[in-house]
């Protein structure tokens, strides 16, 4: 009886705050997040998920579950991925019910094996965060994609390539 006195508590708690004070939840949850990714700590990062995740990558295919997630971090841990810098900034917070919103925007800096230098990104993000008894939240879909053309870049890294080719041939002439 007195474990469900706390629990009744609890859920009264949660659902009294204001979007506001779920700023400072989502805030703290995502420094969380951060840490365990600068330290490669997938077990940790894995606890931060609820069990039926919904994930929506950039530039991948959807993926759903937490195993799903496990094995993909586990592959870029093989691959070599770390990231050196990782951001995010929370701009907008909803509270949804059961459900709080995170919208904001993220930077990162990563090498990868084989990568002659590091790769740096920036982009936006919506994460959806599953409200639990205690307080806490846990990450039940999430999205982003990065703000960098890949087109731009493929046409400036042509451009650059084109303008080497042009170069040799004066110089051959």
């Amino acid at each position: 009886m007195k474990k469900l006195f706390f629990a009744v508590i609890a859920l009264f708690f949660v659902s009294a705050l204001s979007a506001q004070d779920w700023k400072k939840v989502v805030d703290e949850t995502n420094a969380v997040f951060i840490k365990y990714m600068m330290e490669d700590n997938t077990k940790a990062m894995m606890d931060m998920f609820v069990d039926d995740l919904i994930s929506l990558p950039s530039y991948q295919p959807m993926f759903e579950g937490k195993e799903a997630m496990k094995e993909i971090s586990e592959m870029n841990k093989q691959m070599g991925m770390k990231f050196n810098d990782f951001s995010l900034t929370t701009k907008h917070v909803m509270d949804a019910g059961e459900y709080v919103i995170d919208i904001g925007t993220y930077s990162l800096n990563m090498t990868m094996a084989g990568m002659p230098q590091p790769i740096t990104d920036k982009g936006k993000y919506i994460t959806i965060f599953e409200k639990q008894d205690d307080g806490s939240l846990k990450i039940a879909v999430d999205t982003w994609n990065t703000d960098i053309n890949p087109m731009e870049m493929m046409g400036s890294e042509m451009k650059e390539h084109g303008e080497k080719e042009h170069k040799k041939d004066e110089d051959h002439d």
